[in-house]
């Protein structure tokens, strides 16, 4: 039956759209508006095609409202993740920035900083994440043990307490992990029972294995008890041969027959580390010194093997040189390297060690002869000129060393990394005055500035200058403000030797708030207040630690010095008479034999 003419089409075609929108064209709104409603009466396809229409752009807006922020987050920290895991820290570190701008209450994207400074090795950092983290998420047992173990790594106990504090008393016993950090807190504080306990409660929750066997063989040797010691070796002796935890517990065995045990026990412990694949780098001396007391032909014959397989390389030789020294045994050294390849010994690095065998076998013309010859290359040029002044000064060529002495100087003194690692070599081999010289000038370089001060600090401690302390903490509290314990030391000896006297109480009393209770703390704001005339609330201050007296010094002094200067000298000289041959500096001796006199 044909279509009857009068009947619009069920599915209209091109032509008769574009002749209803050419229509649509002249009409008005309002007629527009009814043929529009008359196509979606007339037309099924239209009525699908809008429908469809509205339900994607309504579906478009829940995506960017909900779906791509959820999406872009997980991105982020799948991404930075997976770049952690390539070892790339430079490509993580972008997307963990962005990750913290852009969601900063997400646990997670901390947890990851966390991550990343853990991976860079700096704890500090990596402490402050999981905190953050932590403090996000407050009832993860998880993320508080992570809190945990950084702030362990970072040398930071009061804050892991803070972070185990997190978990609940059944979390807290029935984590195994959570026990071996308790067990760490104990063995850091001397509670080597309560570090056992802890082992132990670990291995009942994990099963036996040595990750809680072996700290716990070690915290027995130090045992007085001769049972327990035995205990200790029998246990880690267990685990000799395990290629993980092997070298670990033969250390331990190998410290303990250094200190008590037979030669046979050292040479026996030392060659089995040696043998061993975990067997490191700084092992070897040890274990080749052992070999050398204990056994003499079997170290020649391992010496022999050692020498023919490094021969022909020059950081290997570099390393048997190196170890030689270590133990004592230059004229091995020096034999050795007499029969070496040019090639070979012309490394500059070979060329220090070859000095420093010259001048442990304490041949002064070898080592003249060493020095004057051979190119050392530029970064390694600073210490043939000071192995030089070494040569002459032993000579007795005092012209000829204070010349070298005043090139070095010269060169040195645009070099501030070179001058404070040739300052600690000079201070080794008994050139102090040079050395310190050198320390103050690697001390204006901002890339050695606190590590040559603090040489200068460790300098003036044994020299028992307070002053010189004094002068070297104000420098470095000027580096680093935020240190607690240089604004300690600095509040200590700016009211010791009388220079700064407000510094010294605003800076203890700043960290004492910042830390109280803490001994050091309260130790340095008592003594500072003593010194200031201040005794009564130094000693009211100091009275809650009246147990610690006998076991630190810092306390005892404040103590006394507070007696004495509230007219009770009797009980001040018993407190102070056992410090008197124990005084850091001469200040501080003057300061006790004022009050026992």
């Amino acid at each position: 039956m044909p279509p009857d003419p009068t009947e619009p089409p069920l599915h209209p075609s091109r032509t008769d759209w574009s002749r209803r929108f050419a229509a649509w064209r002249g009409m008005s709104l309002r007629d527009v508006w009814w043929e529009l409603l008359d196509a979606w009466d007339d037309h099924r396809r239209f009525r699908r095609v809008v429908q469809g229409l509205v339900l994607g752009a309504t579906m478009l807006g829940v995506a960017s409202v909900w779906i791509y922020p959820w999406w872009r987050e997980r991105s982020t920290v799948r991404i930075a993740r997976e770049w952690l895991e390539t070892g790339r820290l430079d490509y993580a570190a972008g997307e963990v920035r962005r990750a913290l701008i852009a969601h900063p209450t997400l646990p997670e994207v901390w947890r990851l900083a966390a991550e990343l400074e853990r991976r860079a090795g700096r704890h500090d950092l990596a402490t402050d994440r999981s905190a953050r983290a932590a403090d996000l998420s407050p009832g993860d047992a998880a993320v508080a043990l992570e809190w945990a173990t950084d702030a362990l790594r970072a040398d930071r106990p009061e804050v892991a307490r803070r972070a185990l504090a997190r978990l609940t008393p059944e979390a807290r016993d029935g984590s195994a992990p959570a026990q071996r950090l308790l067990a760490e807190l104990a063995r850091r504080a001397g509670a080597r029972e309560a570090a056992i306990s802890h082992y132990l409660t670990a291995r009942r929750l994990a099963g036996p294995g040595p990750l809680d066997e072996v700290p716990v063989g070690r915290l027995l040797l130090g045992s007085p008890d001769a049972g327990e010691k035995k205990r200790g070796r029998d246990l880690l002796a267990g685990f000799a041969d395990d290629p993980e935890w092997g070298a670990i517990a033969l250390r331990a065995l190998l410290g303990d027959a250094l200190e008590n045990g037979s030669p046979a026990e050292r040479l026996r412990w030392s060659e089995a580390l040696r043998r061993h694949p975990r067997c490191a780098v700084e092992d070897m001396p040890v274990c080749l010194r052992q070999l050398a007391t204990g056994d003499p032909e079997r170290f020649s014959d391992v010496l022999a093997d050692l020498e023919k397989a490094r021969a022909g390389d020059a950081d290997q030789a570099l390393g048997l040189v190196g170890w030689l020294n270590q133990i004592d045994r230059p004229r091995d050294a020096l034999r050795w390297l007499a029969t070496l390849d040019p090639a070979v010994t012309a490394s500059p690095a070979l060329r220090v060690a070859w000095a420093e065998a010259f001048r442990l076998a304490g041949d002064w013309p070898g080592l003249t002869a060493h020095t004057e010859f051979g190119d050392w290359g530029e970064e390694y040029e600073f210490l043939r000129q000071a192995y030089a002044v070494e040569a002459a000064r032993r000579r007795g060529d005092e012209g000829r060393r204070a010349e070298l002495w005043q090139f070095l100087r010269a060169k040195l003194a645009a070099n501030g990394v070179h001058a404070h690692y040739a300052a600690g070599a000079l201070y080794l081999w008994g050139l102090t005055g040079e050395a310190v010289a050198l320390a103050e000038t690697a001390s204006t370089d901002p890339r050695v500035a606190v590590p040559a001060l603090g040489f200068l600090v460790r300098h003036h401690q044994t020299q028992r200058d307070a002053l010189g302390q004094y002068r070297a903490f104000r420098r470095l509290h000027a580096l680093r403000p935020d240190d607690a314990a240089i604004a300690n030391n600095l509040a200590y000896f700016a009211a010791l030797t009388g220079e700064n006297p407000g510094l010294a109480e605003a800076l203890s009393r700043r960290n004492l708030a910042a830390t109280p209770g803490d001994p050091g703390r309260v130790a340095t704001h008592a003594f500072v207040l003593a010194l200031q005339g201040r005794a009564a609330e130094a000693l009211v201050l100091l009275e809650p630690l009246r147990a610690q007296l006998t076991t630190d010094p810092g306390l005892a002094l404040a103590y006394g010095l507070a007696l004495a200067r509230e007219r009770r000298r009797a009980e001040a000289r018993v407190v102070l008479a056992p410090l008197l041959a124990r005084a850091g500096t001469e200040r501080e001796a003057e300061l006790i034999r004022a009050v026992l006199e």
